[in-house]
């Protein structure tokens, strides 16, 4: 694993890194921000979001779809919250997280 700061990058940015790889998880720090950057990459394929505004089924339902689509290597770009560092296990190539106080 490799760890790098990428310093500070606008949503237009953000945006462009999720598009650049397939299969990638991008963590902010709280649900409007998931919200607007999912809404940015939502007509691609395998745009998945993730908050803890949603019901427990619900968030269960979209971890299995992403967990099948990463198994089928499939595209995959799931915008969370850190409702997702929370004991969830899934795995991506790439992973990009928001600075957290």
């Amino acid at each position: 694993m490799t760890v790098r700061h990428t310093g500070s990058l606008d949503d237009a940015q953000l945006r462009d890194e999720l598009l650049d790889v397939e299969q990638v998880l991008c963590i902010v720090n709280n649900r409007r921000h998931a919200r607007a950057l999912y809404e940015s990459i939502a007509e691609q394929p395998g745009a998945f979001h993730l908050t803890t505004a949603m019901c427990a089924v619900h968030r269960r339902q979209v971890l299995h779809h992403i967990r099948e689509t990463l198994e089928k290597g499939k595209p995959c770009r799931v915008v969370s919250t850190s409702l997702i560092e929370a004991g969830v296990d899934v795995d991506f190539p790439r992973v990009l997280r928001a600075e957290a106080g």
